[in-house]
């Protein structure tokens, strides 16, 4: 009898031992349909009843595997207030996700300190994701947001400098040309503001004699770039007064298949401008430099004829940069659907606000080369 007893107390045990492991199955199957169902609506884009189906998964188990995937998708859909979203979020990345949660995860949370104005933690995260992200696609927008948070708090050089990185870690991302837009529009950011730029800007003192004209000359820079980067609107200047100098060796590359301009500062890259080069690869290929520069140019139709600035029939727009070949040079265009492609006469054309730019900064002698 007593053994008797002790079989049925064991089969008792393994019926209830199996009872749970088949609960314990059945219920992971239950969970995991039903991500697959909040999945699903996600998707389908019923956010309001996808986001009640993993809310609840996450209710019931959120230490589970299952409830740890519900409160990413939770952090994801971004409900409620920046303080709310943070700590959904905070809550996520202390279950120590790993890998690419981890860094998705950490992106979004700079992202939301970055909205909240806390710019230095926000930095601190974004340099955790590019620590973490392991060249994938995230350290990338990482690296470009942070460039972004730097360059709207005038941190130019750090800007520029994590857009480098990018360029030199990242050579085969497909933002590159982006990437490059915005380091030229940092670049001149820089140099038009008042912080001196080693090697390309340096401070000069104002001696007695001294006008804008004879410092442009001495620096090779030009009256309307010292203007700008030093707010003297007016051109007054005192002795004595602490002026910034662009003291960079500008020059100009011209690719034809590519209807580029770079823009070189001691032979560094430092923006690009598409421009429209002539019909038919017209525009001649060489070494020239510059050795004019007209504001509101008067344009010489050629086979006669002298058509004044501001006329419908000048095409020469609001600057004219004159080369050392006779009948060329680079000027503006009041047709923008040109820039691009092969439609001039020969010249180069830019929009008028990027030729005068352009028209700014480099000086009189600027070499200039036209390739094929």
């Amino acid at each position: 009898m007593k053994i008797f007893s002790y079989r049925m107390l064991l089969m008792v045990i393994g019926a209830v031992v199996l009872a749970a492991a088949v609960y314990t199955a059945s219920g992971r199957l239950a969970g995991s349909s039903r991500l697959e169902r909040a999945r699903s609506l996600y998707e389908s884009g019923d956010e309001k009843g996808a986001y009640r189906l993993f809310e609840d998964i996450y209710n019931k188990r959120p230490d589970s595997r299952l409830g740890k995937e519900a409160l990413y998708y939770l952090c994801r859909m971004g409900r409620g207030t920046t303080d709310e979203r943070m700590a959904l979020w905070h809550k996520f990345l202390d279950g120590e996700p790993t890998g690419d949660a981890r860094a998705a995860g950490m992106l979004e949370l700079a992202v939301l300190y970055r909205e909240k104005g806390e710019n230095e933690k926000a930095i601190e995260t974004y340099n955790g994701v590019i620590r973490s992200a392991s060249g994938d696609g995230r350290e990338v927008r990482a690296m470009r947001e942070l460039a972004s948070l730097y360059r709207s708090t005038g941190k130019l050089k750090e800007a520029r400098d994590m857009l480098e990185s990018i360029l030199e870690e990242h050579p085969g991302t497909p933002e590159v040309g982006e990437i490059q837009n915005n380091m030229g529009e940092i670049n001149v950011e820089a140099i038009l503001s008042r912080k001196i730029d080693e090697p390309l800007s340096l401070e000069y003192v104002v001696k007695p004699g001294d006008s804008l004209a004879k410092i442009t000359k001495k620096f090779n820079t030009t009256v309307d770039l010292l203007k700008a980067c030093n707010n003297k609107k007016d051109g007054t200047i005192r002795v004595n007064d602490r002026l910034k100098v662009v003291t960079a060796d500008f020059a100009i590359l011209i690719d034809k298949s590519q209807c580029t301009l770079s823009l070189l500062a001691n032979g560094d890259l430092f923006k690009i401008y598409s421009v429209g080069t002539g019909r038919d690869n017209i525009t001649p290929v060489g070494a020239f430099k510059v050795t004019d520069k007209i504001v509101e140019p008067v344009w010489y139709k050629p086979g006669g004829g002298e058509i004044p600035y501001g006329d419908p029939g000048n095409l020469l727009g609001t600057r004219w940069i004159n080369i050392d070949l006779p009948g060329y040079g680079i000027h503006g265009t009041w047709e923008p659907e040109t820039i691009g492609k092969q439609m001039s006469a020969g010249c180069i054309r830019l929009l008028n606000e990027d030729v005068e730019e352009l028209f700014m900064i480099i000086p009189l002698g600027t070499p200039v080369t036209i390739v094929d």
